[in-house]
């Protein structure tokens, strides 16, 4: 019999606790792409946790999602604003940017963490047309938000955070 993975051992003695926030980002505004589940749901969360407002941008057909991950930073006493929208089309990134700027009036911190991947089982099948529409949507879409939100970052008191997928 194998010994139990750390997080059962942990669990097991009681030291596995939930995350506590100390204010580190204490109303900060931040602008999460792809925030509506997984990496960029947990980030968006951790982030309300440690006092900050966010903004999600998401596809709409996930829009169940992006309401419970409202739910959750709401949870946490801070506001999320929703923006629904396709990142691969360029006018919605700076869209995304100007919702997020309107709503809260400064932009802390970027996290560029919208991705979408095809899987293969054999790289020879790779689909040409598919990995075009990956680069758009995993790295044109990261640097046109990023273009665009550059002007509302200010210098020493701003992050820009790329989760990078291809």
């Amino acid at each position: 019999m194998q010994p139990p993975s750390e997080s059962t051992r942990f669990e097991e003695a009681g030291r596995f606790v939930e995350y506590v926030g100390t204010g580190k980002l204490r109303d900060k505004k931040v602008l999460i792409t792809g925030g509506d589940s997984g990496i960029g749901r947990s980030v968006a969360v951790l982030m309300a946790r440690e006092g900050a407002d966010i903004t999600i941008v998401y596809l709409p057909e996930e829009q169940v999602d992006a309401d419970d991950t409202k739910k959750m930073i709401e949870n946490e006493k801070r506001q999320c604003h929703l923006f629904a929208g396709n990142l691969a089309e360029r006018e919605t990134c700076r869209k995304a940017v100007e919702a997020h700027m309107k709503t809260f009036g400064r932009l802390n911190v970027l996290v560029n963490n919208a991705s979408k991947q095809y899987m293969v089982k054999d790289f020879a099948d790779t689909d040409l047309d598919k990995t075009e529409d990956i680069f758009r949507c995993n790295i044109l879409q990261m640097i046109a938000v990023t273009k665009f939100a550059l002007p509302h970052l200010n210098k020493g008191d701003s992050s820009v955070i790329t989760v990078a997928e291809l």
